[in-house]
């Protein structure tokens, strides 16, 4: 077998590990010259196509890639043991889920009072309680 292909040979294995820099041969011996190539993992995510967009926009915008952020992530939650924030489920009190409701049925009645602007409520407030007087 030729030697310039055996030396491709073990050139390409060595790729799976290292990064050939420079091949060359010297008084009948190929060298090579490696690197250590970062041992990697691939992690496939499904995300909605928005969320990456943003998320690809902010991370940029700190000179970062996806991939760098989600490493942070995952090297974080190591540092911490757990999540590096804090994760809570919101619920809301019965005050708040009645504001809420509220706030809803307000929104899709045609015939609530609006309003342009602060002074405007102001005005309407003050009317109001002249008028409970």
């Amino acid at each position: 077998m030729d030697e310039v292909i055996v030396a491709q040979l073990i050139a390409r294995s060595f790729e799976k590990k290292h990064k050939v820099l420079h091949m060359y041969e010297y008084c009948d011996t190929f060298i090579m010259e490696v690197a250590d190539m970062p041992r990697t993992s691939v992690l496939n995510v499904r995300i909605e196509p928005e969320i990456k967009a943003e998320a690809e926009k902010l991370f940029s915008s700190f000179g970062l890639t996806i991939t760098d952020a989600v490493n942070v992530f995952l090297r974080q939650s190591l540092m911490r043991g757990g999540f590096p924030f804090e994760i809570v489920r919101y619920k809301p009190n019965e005050i708040t889920l009645l504001a809420i409701a509220e706030a809803e049925k307000l929104r899709n009645d045609t015939s609530a009072k609006t309003f342009t602007s602060m002074e405007a409520l102001r005005e309407d407030l003050m009317s109001n309680e002249d008028d409970e007087e």
